[in-house]
């Protein structure tokens, strides 16, 4: 059955395979209950799998584990799906490097306080994110209508504030086209000095944010950029 939770499992490119994958830029649009099939479905030609685990945690959505009964069988699927697209995005897989609740019980090692502790820690960022974003919607942060930005997850659609009141979206291209991934610029008619502004990754957007997160324009112009809510 497959699980919601997972050790403290971590991505391993180098080091001593393990019979667990992870992987990590899958397509967060797609709902749990749909998302743990379709990986089962997909990996079960490289053998039997122990357990699927998709993570809840808000930092940790697009990341999963597949735990195969055999380090030759997570090997395989390695090999043979790396960069595969699912979904409508490409699938980046690596080792764990650390050994799942699954394999832990086979053997004997399981830990059931430290998973207990996990539990609440994962609990308790939620609250915490659930709380930031309540009041941010009641300060009316993020700003445009309030349903279309504001504290967002990460995704390759930015929401940016002020801009310049004559910007113009080839003005703004031309800032955020330095970064890798990006697509296109969306100015918000009747709404001077905000924007969307589109790459074509999560990881590209937000690579585009850390550069330009209070960059100067103008003497009267600092950006403040969010993610769009999606």
């Amino acid at each position: 059955m497959a699980s919601e939770t997972t050790g403290a499992m971590a991505p391993s490119v180098i080091g001593e395979p393990t019979e667990t994958v992870y992987i990590r830029n899958l397509n967060e649009r797609v709902k749990l209950e749909e998302l743990r099939p379709a990986l089962r479905g997909t990996f079960k030609q490289f053998g039997t799998i122990l357990d699927v685990v998709t993570l809840t945690n808000v930092r940790a959505r697009g990341q999963a584990f597949i735990v195969f009964d055999n380090v030759e069988s997570a090997t395989k699927a390695i090999e043979d799906l790396q960069s595969a697209d699912f979904h409508g995005k490409p699938m980046r897989l690596a080792f764990s490097r650390s050994k799942s609740d699954a394999i832990a019980k086979r053997e004997g090692s399981f830990n059931e306080s430290v998973r207990d502790k996990r539990k609440r820690r994962r609990k308790q960022e939620i609250l915490e994110w659930q709380e930031k974003n309540q009041n941010a919607d009641s300060d009316g942060e993020g700003g445009f209508g309030g349903d279309d930005v504001g504290h967002a997850l990460p995704n390759r659609t930015l929401f940016v504030e002020n801009l310049p009141v004559a910007a113009t979206s080839d003005m703004v291209g031309k800032l955020f086209q330095a970064y890798d991934g990006f697509k296109e610029v969306r100015m918000i008619p009747g709404r001077p000095g905000l924007a969307f502004v589109e790459y074509e990754s999560e990881a590209q957007s937000s690579e585009a944010m850390r550069g330009l997160q209070a960059f100067t324009l103008t003497e009267d112009s600092t950006l403040k950029i969010s993610y769009a809510k999606i």
